[in-house]
This record gives C-alpha cells, structure tokens and sequence, in this order.
C-alpha cells in the first residue's frame, strides 16, 4: 500500500479551519468538525427538530451524503455495516468528553473491518441538527474533500447526549466494495426510469410547496436522484427548505399531521390516519419520510395524476 506522510489534520471550530497537528497515516485523511450554531450564523432556536433516533439520523446523514456526492457527479458510497459500527463506537468515545477528536487507529479498525482497504478516511462533527452538520461540513474544504472523496463505502455513527448530536463518518475505498448502493431505511429505492422519475420529484415539489416545480430544480432533482440518492434523503433537504420551514416548523408533530392531511390531501385527517402517522412520528419516523409516504399514497398520486 502506498503511504502519505504527514497529512495535515485539521480542526475546524465555528467553521473557521485552522491547523493543529500532524501524523502519519495510510491515505487517511483526517478532518474534525465542531460546530457552533452562533458561529455558523444561525440561532439555536432556528435548529431542525431532530430524528427522534440515532437511526434515522444516521439514514439521514447518509443519504445526504449521497445527494452530495451525486451533485458533484461521484458516484453513491456504499453502506457499510462494519464501518457503521467503528463509526458508532467512536462517536460514543467523544460524547461523554463533550468534545471531539480523531481516532489513532484509523488505519488498524479500517483494516480490521474492510480488509482489502486501499484508501480510509474520517470526519466527524458536533452540533444540534442533522441539516446543519451537513451544511458545515459541506461548506469546509477538508470535510467536503472526504464527501466527494474516492472512497467506495462508508459507515455513519451517531449519539445523542443531551441536545448534542455527534456524528462520525468513516470512509473506505475497496476493491471488494459491494457493487451497488445497499437500502438503508425503508425508503431507499432501487433505480428507477425516467418517467417514474420525474412524476416522483414532480409529486414531492407539490406536496412540499403546494405548488409546481420550477424547471430547473425539477431537472436538478431529477439528476440527483437517478444520482442514488433516495427520495428520503431528497426530502431531508426539503425539510429544511426556508420554505417548508415557514409552513411547518413550529408546529408539533400532531399539529404537522393535521396540516399535511389539509395541505396535501386536501381534507380533515381520519381518526386512523392521524393516530397512526402520529405514533410513526413519535417512534422517529421524519418529517421528510412522512411527507414521501403522502406523497407517493395511492390518494395523492391519483390526485396528482
């Protein structure tokens, strides 16, 4: 294996990098993230409501990532189970110190969970939201570097302490990688063809917005979703959209239901339907994954059609 000496680590806090220290390492790019709501410009208050589970955020983040890599014309990262759990651990480490910081070990837990490794990578990031992590991290150079990387697969880990979310990505790149994008959460949807395609995101703009999507973005959408990306992680970035937000942000979940039902459907919700989005809701399912779920029913494709 060919080895990089003394990369540069990076640290990047309030999202102002800065340079910290060095170390030797096989292709291992480190980069840490510590995010400071007021620093990224944004009140604390304005941060979206949070997966009720470290799962689904860790879906979330995930098919972020993809939607990322897709913009940039990469293609999708692998979900990589052992990964996954190397990513959880080190997460766990970092929470109870209320900071962050990289693992020595990168190089010896990547070859311990993907044997034929050529290339390895970390980020990982404190903050409130799932959205606003992945903005900053999007938005710093060395993090970003890893997003749209030559890496194959990826596991994603995430804990909550508090009103803290921490997130840790650990990226690989293997010539064993599984061939295609596994499904992570039930939404992850294979390949599709292009008219299911763009009835699809057609669907999602009218049951987000309420209203037709603009060509370009349609087209954007569209293209980000042929990419691997799925609607779930499509509708993440939705979510946090000035313009859903302005909709629903305040509302509770009960009250975002009501309003889905009115909006989307056009009607009062059934004593069923309510009962039964609001118990999804509460066991974690988000507020983008039940928009998909609306979108894509029988009743609002058949409304739309």
């Amino acid at each position: 294996m060919e080895r990089q000496i003394a990369p540069k680590i990076e640290e990047v806090e309030a999202v102002r990098p800065r340079s910290v220290r060095k170390a030797q390492v096989l292709l291992a790019v480190f980069v840490a993230l510590a995010v400071s709501v007021f620093g990224l410009g944004i009140a604390e208050a304005a941060a979206a409501p949070r997966p009720a589970t470290t799962d689904n955020a860790e879906r979330d983040f995930f098919d972020m990532l993809n939607a990322e890599r897709a913009k940039a014309g990469k293609p999708g990262l692998a979900y990589d189970a052992n990964l996954t759990r190397d990513a959880r651990a080190w997460s766990a480490v970092m929470a109870p110190t209320n900071s962050i910081f990289h693992t020595k070990t990168l190089s010896a837990d990547t070859a311990r969970s993907v044997p034929s490794w050529q290339r390895a990578g970390e980020n990982v990031g404190r903050g409130w939201d799932v959205a606003g992590l992945h903005r900053a991290f999007v938005n710093s150079p060395g993090h970003y570097a890893n997003i749209v990387g030559d890496y194959t697969q990826v596991g994603v880990g995430v804990v909550y302490t508090g009103d803290r979310t921490y997130v840790t990505f650990r990226f690989a790149k293997s010539p064993s990688a599984p061939a295609t994008q596994p499904a992570i959460g039930a939404l992850s949807a294979p390949k599709i063809d292009s008219a299911n395609a763009q009835a699809q995101i057609r669907r999602l703009y009218l049951a987000f917005f309420l209203r037709e999507a603009d060509a370009s973005g349609h087209a954007y959408w569209v293209s980000v979703y042929h990419g691997g990306s799925s609607l779930g992680g499509i509708a993440s970035g939705f979510v946090n959209s000035a313009e859903f937000q302005g909709r629903y942000g305040s509302l509770s979940n009960a009250g975002f239901v009501t309003m889905v039902y009115r909006n989307v459907m056009n009607r009062e919700p059934d004593a069923a339907g309510q009962t039964y989005w609001l118990a999804k809701m509460n066991q974690g399912l988000s507020r983008g994954n039940v928009m998909v779920n609306f979108s894509e029913s029988a009743e609002f494709v058949a409304k739309t059609s």
